[in-house]
């Protein structure tokens, strides 16, 4: 597999994910493989139970705090099903969710260059 035939795969596994995480797909998945790193950046729909939480600081900490949390419950799953596809052992998953913004950002470390 090329580059883009590897970041696409990378994208479906990540939508069937999130998509088992919160019940809806993400708006957008958008994967980068630079050397040995990954950058998946998943795009989420509004919410408005998520929106009206976003309001307060209290809000944003406990949605930040639930996304960690259930990204966390899955997060082995995650990583052997993109293991699979690499056929490389994944160094570490980092996870970031931005306060205000709709984006999820996953950094994943490998131990070789990918292609």
């Amino acid at each position: 597999m090329n580059k883009g035939e590897v970041e696409e795969k990378l994208n479906l596994i990540t939508a069937q994910f999130y998509k088992k995480m919160v019940g809806k797909g993400p708006k957008r998945v958008r994967t980068t493989i630079i050397d040995d790193l990954i950058i998946v950046r998943i795009e989420r729909y509004d919410n408005i139970i998520f929106n009206n939480l976003k309001r307060s600081e209290e809000g944003i900490e406990l949605l930040k705090m639930i996304r960690k949390k259930l990204f966390n419950l899955f997060k082995n799953e995650i990583k052997a099903k993109y293991e699979n596809l690499i056929s490389q052992e994944i160094k570490e998953i980092y996870y970031d969710s931005e306060k205000v913004a709709s984006e999820i950002v996953l950094t994943i470390t490998i131990k070789e260059n990918i292609l």
